[in-house]
């Protein structure tokens, strides 16, 4: 997905509003939240808007978070512009002069407090990431019931972007390489988009399970870097669409072994050289 200028402007300002790690908190133990917000569907450039509010306490069942990464999905930026199914709702939760909503479904959270009647083994300083979409994320704290989160059980050795990233696109692949065909060890399958963060998901987790991959890219300048950086996290085969569409090529890298299954995410006369390949 290729991004205007304008909404890299925004995605500027959410990293802006998300570097707001200080803890801001008055004597009564509020604590101050930036987020951005939208009231009406558009462009992001044109409906989005930074916002500030207190965040109270916890009490009863309710913790208290801080995000540490909000991932900006293409997902994200439909949902901004109205034309992805899953929709937020639009409240004066936040305390906007109009119904509002705060984008973002993906991120990583760290436990900050938590109210009388919270499962006590949730404590401060615990990761955890969103448990479904339309939580809002780009904000910098919020409150939530524990049904919202998912606990990292052990965050030793995962960065915060490893950890806010994995509910999207690893889980995206996992479920295209185990749902179909029955891919068994050795199996080859094939993707368009190979660079993109579920090809690369699919790439590192069919290496694991013993598949083989044959990974198309578009030509680009430095392409030789990019097929190699593919290459080094599990990739078996790295080739443009030019060379795909080459059935000799195709031949020589399989030595006639069939390829079982196709992920596409480009469609039109890529989606129909992948159907080519399969066999």
């Amino acid at each position: 997905m290729q991004i205007s200028p304008p909404v890299l402007r925004y995605v500027g300002l959410a990293k802006h509003v998300l570097r707001a790690s200080r803890h801001y908190s008055t004597r009564f133990g509020y604590a101050h939240s930036r987020c951005l917000v939208f009231s009406n569907f558009g462009q992001p450039e044109k409906v989005l808007k930074l916002h500030s509010y207190s965040v109270p306490p916890p009490y009863d069942d309710i913790i208290n978070v801080k995000f540490i990464a909000s991932p900006i999905n293409p997902a994200d930026i439909n949902q901004l512009e109205g034309v992805y199914p899953e929709k937020p709702e639009f409240t004066l939760e936040l305390g906007t002069g109009d119904k509002s909503a705060v984008p973002g479904n993906e991120g990583l959270v760290e436990i900050v407090s938590c109210g009388s009647k919270v499962n006590p083994s949730i404590r401060p300083g615990q990761w955890a990431i969103m448990s479904g979409p339309n939580f809002g994320t780009w904000r910098t704290y919020a409150q939530a019931r524990e049904a919202n989160l998912i606990l990292i059980p052990d965050k030793e050795g995962l960065s915060p972007i490893q950890a806010a990233t994995v509910s999207v696109n690893p889980s995206t692949a996992y479920r295209m390489l185990k749902d179909f065909a029955g891919l068994e060890p050795g199996d080859y399958f094939v993707q368009n988009a190979a660079n993109s963060g579920v090809g690369r998901s699919a790439i590192q987790i069919g290496r694991l399970w013993g598949l083989k991959s044959i990974n198309i890219i578009r030509d680009r300048p430095g392409i030789e870097k990019l097929k190699e950086e593919l290459r080094t996290i599990g990739g078996t085969e790295v080739i443009t669409e030019a060379e795909a569409k080459d059935r000799r090529t195709m031949a020589r890298i399989t030595g006639g072994q069939p390829v079982r299954l196709a992920l596409n995410c480009v469609g039109g006369e890529s989606a129909t050289n992948l159907a080519r390949i399969l066999g």
